[in-house]
Formats: C-alpha cells, sequence, structure tokens
C-alpha cells in the first residue's frame, strides 16, 4: 500500500486512471476531453458491431529470419489487432492489467485505457480511428496505431505498403509487468534464457544472469517507472556493472513471492508474486508451493529413517568431465548421513537401500522402505546439465513438475528403467495408483523439501529455486513423507569437487542431518 506521501508526489492513478503520472499541456487536456465525448456520442449512419469478424493475418519477420503471425480483426470497416498478441513477439518495457496496457522505450511512453477512443504519447493525446475494445481480455487497437508504434521507435521495424508483412527487430530483453486479481507476474523476456540464479532474502528477490544476458537493454537504472503501478513491489532496478547482470526486487509488506519459474517457449522468467492468503486468477500458480513451513496436521514418531543412495551397479548415473560417477559419490554422502544419524538421533533406526555397488530397481527402493515401515525416504542424487556452468544443490518432492528444468531432471534420474530387465513402473495406471500413497503425505514432504533448502544455504551455489515439484519414479509409492537431493551438477567442475571431497560429503550430510532434527521436532 503506498502512502499518503507517496500518491501526492504525483497524480494518483485511483482519482484519475485515465492521466499519465505527468502534467498534460492545456491543449492536450481539451483533446481529452473531446475524445472522451467523441465515444459517448454515437455516431450518424448504421451502428458498428462490436463483435470482431477475422481479417488478414499480419506476417511477422524477427531479425533472425523466423516468422510469426500476427491476426488481425474487422470491427466495422476498422481493422484491429490484440496489442498483447505484438508485445508477445516484441521484447518491450510494457505494464499492463485489467483495462490498460503502458509500454515504453527509446525515450518514448504510450498509454492505452479500454473504451477510449484515444492514447497518450508523451503528454500527446492521440486520436483512434474507434474505441479500444476488449476481447478475450485483450485490448484490441487499431491497425493504425502500429504505425504509430514504428514511428515512434516503440516497436523496432518497418511496415510494408501493403500491410501485409511486418520487419521487426527485437531488443535482447525486454520485461513485462502484469497485474491479475489476487496478484502480479514479472515477465522477463530474453532472447535465449541463460543458466541464472535466484536468491531470496525477505523482501529482496534478485535475478543473477551472466554477461550478455540483455539487461543493459532495460531502461531500469533509475528504478521502476511510476507508471508500473505495482502494489506489490516497491522497487524494480538492473545492476550490469559487475560480473553477473542482476535484476532486483524489494516487495511491500503483504506481498510474498509464489514462484519463479521459466518458460522456455515463451523465452520467459516469470515472478509470480501475490497477496498474502490470496489465490491468484488467471493462472495455474495457485497449485505452486510456497517456501514457508504449512502446519502439520498430524502427529510423525520419527523412529525409521531410509536412505536411498541413487543409482549403482550397472547404472553409473551421471558422469562427471573427467569420468567420475555419480553412483560413487552419492553413496558416500548416503554413508556419512547414516553414520551421523545414529551418532544424534538417538532411538531413529537408518536403513539404506543399498550400502555397496549393487543395482536396485526404482520399485524395489520404495518397496524396501515400505516393507520395513520407515517414516522417512530420502533418495540421494548429484544433477548433470549439458550446460558445464549449471552448479548448485535443489530439493524435490513428488508431483508433475511444473518448470521445464525440473521434468528434465525427472526425465533423466527416471532413464534408470531402462537398465531394467522387467519394469512394472512403465504404465499410467501403475503410476497413477502408486503415486496415491505419496499424495497423502505432500505437505509433510514439502516440509521437509523447505527444511532441507534452509540448512543447504551456503553449501555450493544455489541454482534457480531450491523447493520444486517433479514426476520422479523413485518416490512413487512410498507411504512415508520423501523427497530427493540433488546435492549438486557434477558435470560441473566446482561442484564435482564438493561432491567428491571428504568436506563436501560432510558439509551436505550435515545440513540433511539437522534438516531431519528440526522434521523430527516440528512433526512431534
Amino acid at each position: 500500500m503506498r502512502s499518503a506521501a507517496h500518491c501526492s508526489s504525483r497524480r494518483c492513478p485511483a482519482l484519475f486512471p485515465f492521466l499519465p503520472p505527468f502534467r498534460l499541456p492545456v491543449q492536450g487536456l481539451l483533446l481529452l476531453l473531446a475524445s472522451i465525448l467523441v465515444t459517448r456520442v454515437p455516431a450518424a449512419g448504421p451502428p458498428v458491431s462490436p463483435t470482431p469478424s477475422p481479417s488478414r493475418e499480419l506476417l511477422v519477420i524477427c531479425e533472425d529470419g523466423t516468422e510469426e503471425i500476427l491476426p488481425t480483426w474487422l470491427i466495422g470497416s476498422r481493422r484491429v489487432f490484440a496489442l498483447g498478441d505484438l508485445l508477445r513477439l516484441d521484447r518491450s518495457l510494457v505494464s499492463r492489467g485489467s483495462g490498460y496496457c503502458e509500454l515504453a522505450g527509446h525515450g518514448s511512453r504510450l498509454r492505452v485505457l479500454a473504451g477510449g477512443r484515444f492514447a497518450l504519447l508523451d503528454g500527446r493525446v492521440i486520436v483512434l480511428g474507434g474505441p479500444v475494445t476488449v476481447r478475450e481480455g485483450q485490448l484490441l487497437v487499431d491497425l493504425d496505431l502500429l504505425d504509430l508504434l514504428l514511428d515512434e521507435g516503440l516497436v523496432r521495424g518497418s511496415l510494408d505498403d501493403d500491410r501485409q508483412r511486418l520487419r521487426i527487430e527485437r531488443p535482447a530483453c525486454g520485461l513485462i509487468h502484469e497485474r491479475l486479481e489476487g496478484g502480479e507476474v514479472f515477465r522477463l523476456r530474453l532472447a535465449r534464457i541463460p543458466v541464472y540464479e535466484s536468491r531470496v532474502d525477505g523482501a529482496r528477490l534478485e535475478l543473477g544472469l551472466p554477461p550478455g544476458s540483455g539487461l543493459e537493454t532495460l531502461d531500469l537504472a533509475g528504478g521502476m517507472p511510476d507508471w508500473m503501478e505495482s502494489n506489490l513491489a516497491r522497487s524494480l532496478e538492473t545492476d550490469v556493472s559487475r560480473e553477473e547482470q542482476l535484476l532486483s526486487m524489494r516487495l511491500w509488506k503483504g506481498a510474498e513471492l509464489l514462484e519463479i519459474v521459466e518458460l522456455e517457449s515463451l523465452g520467459e522468467i516469470q515472478v509470480v508474486l501475490r497477496q498474502r492468503g490470496r489465490v491468484i486468477a488467471g493462472g495455474d500458480w495457485s497449485e505452486a508451493p510456497a517456501p514457508v513451513l504449512t502446519r502439520p496436521l498430524k502427529p510423525i514418531e520419527l523412529d525409521l529413517v531410509v536412505i536411498d543412495p541413487g543409482h549403482g551397479g550397472r547404472d553409473p548415473g551421471a558422469v562427471s568431465p573427467r569420468g567420475k560417477y555419480e553412483k560413487r559419490a552419492v553413496l558416500e554422502i548416503s554413508r556419512e548421513l547414516a553414520r551421523l544419524l545414529k551418532e544424534e538421533l538417538p532411538g531413529v533406526r537408518v536403513v539404506m537401500t543399498r550400502e555397496d555397488d549393487r543395482f536396485l530397481s526404482l520399485g524395489e527402493r520404495t518397496a524396501a522402505a515400505n516393507r520395513a515401515g520407515a517414516k522417512l525416504f530420502i533418495s540421494i542424487h548429484a544433477n548433470s546439465a549439458k550446460d558445464r556452468r549449471a552448479r548448485g544443490w535443489e530439493v524435490y518432492f513428488l508431483r508433475p513438475g511444473k518448470n521445464r528444468h525440473a521434468r528434465e531432471v525427472a526425465l533423466r534420474e527416471n532413464s534408470v528403467i531402462s537398465f531394467e530387465e522387467e519394469s512394472g513402473a512403465g504404465g499410467p495406471e501403475n503410476w497413477i495408483l502408486a503415486s496415491m500413497a505419496q499424495s497423502a503425505y505432500a505437505a509433510e514432504s514439502q516440509n521437509l523439501a523447505t527444511l532441507i533448502a534452509g540448512k543447504m544455504k551456503g553449501i555450493g551455489h544455489t541454482r534457480r529455486r531450491t523447493v520444486l515439484q517433479a514426476g520422479f519414479q523413485v518416490l512413487v509409492g512410498a507411504s512415508m513423507p520423501a523427497v530427493l537431493v540433488e546435492c549438486g551438477f557434477i558435470s560441473n567442475r566446482k561442484d564435482e569437487q564438493l561432491l567428491f571431497s571428504r568436506e563436501g560429503q560432510r558439509r551436505v550430510a550435515r545440513a540433511l542431518v539437522e534438516s531431519i532434527r528440526e522434521f523430527r521436532e516440528l512433526y512431534r
């Protein structure tokens, strides 16, 4: 919530939603009032149908040679397009919400409002050929507005004389701020999603990207523009003067981070915020786990923990650039974890699914835990990636992955099925039936994953998010809280050193022991 002092420093949008946060000249104000009257007084002649009909598609040719389609419609004699469709193809600095859209670039700003017959360009009123209408949440604007966007440099490119082909030059980076019921989304749009880090410290969020990611093209050095009208983020800025390019954000009280997710198909990293206690309308983010502990609903007597060192035998797991096997590193970490648990948690028995280099099917691992009556199941693994810069640990619990990276990790870990001579885990019916047992412990598994994430901070290098959901076969059928821990990227030299050093193995095991200790206290 902005203070009264903050609102008085500019024209308050709550009182004057149709005015920009700068003073209009007198002539502009007169034009503005005139354009409002034009939209309210019906023109002579037959009424124009508000229902758009399909028109010609506009071919969009990007600078890299790829081709896209920008649909257009007819409303009477007017040819219109959805402003959001254009922004999907371009990369701009944009803020939009219910009934408005504002975009900026190259020193110019344009604001469009639903129902109005005008646009505001740098304080000037631009009268449009007809009112801005809304169709399925999108603002439909006259194709003539595209000429204005091109002339002002808000969209870089050119439109041919026949208005059939649009050539655009997309900047390397763009940012779309979208207000939704119950929350907001910041969409960082990039030519290519690199290996990046997300860091959360209280109300401060940071995205660290490698040099050359394109953040320097965003005009945010002076902070968040007032016209972004965010109720959840109090500041937004970029810093490209260091080894990594940094996008940082501070949240208002009452705002919380729901998820940071990448969408490769859109070329976006999305930061999803919500008002505390609210559900965001218009998206599937309501199912994402919040990075906080949920209140325990039932006590758990933690008397038996099963530790599962991943892979083994003919399945080496991931292989490092220097030829070291994942199966060996995770076995040593598991042995150290078992030793510390026996020493420091009296009364807790420890069972390992394998204590030497032997092969076990995925089904055998959870079946052994179920037979023993385990109260906790922890599967220990090491990650791998084609990009050898990828580093850091991650913690997963069972649910279908919402994130491309999570799905890729699950596919790689599930590939052990190819080593099994006979596997009953391949059919969807088996997956559904077996996963029902684990769904009863989803909250407990999420709590354990959250505790582990907190204890692992400071060990190695944090990558993206710390608690994720994915469909790991090794967790399917576990009738107890269960998580899978990727202790680091064996494909990265620094993580490889951590995973195969005695000191690194002890640090990881120590963090897991402390997490299990706190989990036991939480559920007593």
